[in-house]
């Protein structure tokens, strides 16, 4: 049936099928009719079953492409609004991150105690780590664990503080140690050992290379993962990994801060040769205690602990059959007792210094029988007494240092059998008599200091042998009498401080002396007022 002319076929661009490609479709204005009769008409019917069924699409009215262009614009404007919202949230969110830092959720429980550079006192239940429980069992067996005194509470774990340093050590040797050396090994046991020193001596207090220091400048820190070889302060000089000298604080002019006590497991280290500990030089260190006598069982060469507040006596196991020691130092600390006479049983002894001490008593006569001594330093300690002969039996001395004693009696003129002496210092002390004659005869000495004596006499014009050597004179606070040498000292040429004030000498100063003042001579000139020195203003220093 034709409609305005045109067929259904016609439509459908089928020439062979009245109804296109289904046989059973209706003509399209009974399509209409069955959508029904609403007002709307053929227009009311949508395009897409006219598209769907003949391809080509109904007109619409211009009401309805308004309100359809208006659904359009409510629609692209809700994702235009959504799309905003999540760029919005996309710039805000790290702001507020960077300001505000990262949410941390709350911790299950709070930490029992706060953390600290000492280590804690005591675990508060015993460690459940299978590590640590084997560290200390075999520690134990090797007798390396110390027990607990009876009145404390003794367990696996040896809970008190004769062992805190001990169980540090092991503690970190078993959780830690990123080493990890297997336990019955020489690496286990000096690291151990070392951190029983580090912790004993307060090692998280030191002023440097402790194991948080990342810019420790003479070695490696302590209780890190390198060799301990490679610490600072430890040596490994005879065998690769076996240390055989412990320097600390040498290198570090203020010391390192050292707190605590020694321990004793350092006699463990069966190759350790030397054992340096070094305070600072304006500030004493803080090691108390006693020296242990356990290092006695070491061969050493050499133990230096200086300027730190050590007390006790002097371990007379400590010298015993050490056929190596050739220094023996533990100046500056608060040692007392008597001076031990073991120490004339070391055949290679070299250097004794036992000053700034407590030590009592008078010198022992068998002091002289060290005949390889070079350096004897026993001043600033409490020792009465004279000055033992034997003393001059010492031929190959170099120092001989006696001041700030008790000491009495005269300088025996057989001071003249110790040829290389270039230091004898002998002041603040109750000598008495006048400056032996032969003393002028020692060609190498360089400092004379003999104030505060009760030594007396005229300062005889021998002096004038020692022009070639002597730089330090310190005579003053004595009863020294006569006219003021000048022919001696006009003659020293490399004298640079000479006291003589409160003495009972009388002259004048020659221009000659004065002359010597100045930075590269004479630094420093002290007379008594009975000595004229008036002929230059800036020749003499005021008192």
């Amino acid at each position: 049936e034709n409609i305005e002319g045109f067929s259904v076929a016609a439509m459908n661009g089928n020439d062979g099928n009245e109804y296109g490609d289904s046989a059973f479709a209706p003509p399209v204005y009974q399509q209409a009719e069955f959508a029904g009769n609403d007002g709307g008409g053929i227009e009311a019917f949508v395009a897409e079953p006219v598209v769907a069924a003949t391809g080509v699409a109904l007109l619409k009215t211009p009401e309805e492409e308004e309100a359809e262009t208006k659904k359009k614009v409510r629609k692209y404007m809700l994702y235009a609004f959504i799309a905003l919202a999540l760029v919005m949230a996309a710039i805000i969110t790290p702001i507020a991150i960077v300001f505000t830092g990262p949410v941390s959720p709350e911790p299950t429980r709070a930490p029992s105690v706060s953390p600290t550079d000492a280590p804690s006192d005591f675990p508060s239940a015993p460690p459940s780590t299978t590590g640590l429980l084997s560290t200390l069992e075999y520690l134990r067996s090797i007798e390396m664990f110390p027990t607990c005194p009876e009145n404390a509470i003794d367990s696996m774990f040896s809970e008190c503080a004769e062992t805190q340093a001990q169980f540090s050590a092991a503690e970190w040797i078993a959780d830690e140690d990123t080493l990890s050396p297997s336990l019955n090994s020489t690496q286990f046991l000096q690291r151990y050992i070392l951190a029983v020193f580090y912790f004993s001596t307060r090692g998280d207090q030191w002023t440097d290379c402790h194991r948080r220091d990342r810019n420790c400048l003479t070695g490696f820190s302590w209780l890190t993962d390198k060799p301990e070889c490679q610490w600072d302060g430890v040596r490994c000089d005879d065998e690769p990994g076996i240390i055989t000298r412990i320097l600390i604080g040498e290198s570090v002019p203020l010391g390192n801060n050292l707190e605590g006590t020694i321990p004793s497991e350092l006699a463990k280290l069966s190759a350790l040769s030397s054992l340096t500990l070094v305070a600072g030089i304006f500030e004493g260190g803080k090691l108390h205690g006693q020296i242990p006598s356990e290092l006695g069982l070491l061969t050493l060469e050499s133990i230096y602990i200086q300027a730190h507040q050590l007390t006790g006596s002097i371990p007379e196991e400590l010298l015993v059959n050490q056929i190596e020691m050739q220094m023996f130092a533990v100046s500056n600390n608060m040692l007392s007792g008597a001076l031990p006479t073991s120490v004339v049983d070391l055949p290679k002894l070299i250097e004794l210094q036992l000053h700034g001490n407590m030590l009592t008593g008078t010198i022992p006569e068998v002091y002289g029988s060290m005949t390889t001594l070079e350096i004897l330093e026993l001043q600033l300690n409490d020792l009465e007494g004279s000055i033992p002969d034997s003393l001059y039996n010492l031929t190959l001395l170099s120092e001989l240092s006696l001041e700030d004693n008790n000491l009495n009696g005269t300088i025996s003129s057989r001071i003249e059998n110790l040829d290389y002496l270039r230091i004898f210092s002998a002041g603040e002390n109750s000598l008495s008599g006048n400056i032996p004659q032969s003393l002028f005869t020692l060609p190498e000495l360089k400092v004379l200091r003999i104030a505060q004596n009760n030594m007396s006499g005229p300062l005889s014009e021998d002096l004038v042998f020692l022009n070639n050597s002597l730089q330090i004179f310190e005579g003053n606070d004595n009863n020294f009498s006569g006219n003021f040498s000048d022919i001696a000292f006009d003659s020293m040429g490399r004298l640079r401080q000479l006291f003589l004030h409160n003495t009972d000498l009388t002259g004048a100063v020659p221009m000659s002396l004065c002359d010597k003042r100045g930075s590269k001579g004479l630094r420093k000139l002290t007379v008594p007022s009975t000595v004229d020195c008036s002929i230059k203003r800036t020749c003499c220093d005021e008192l």
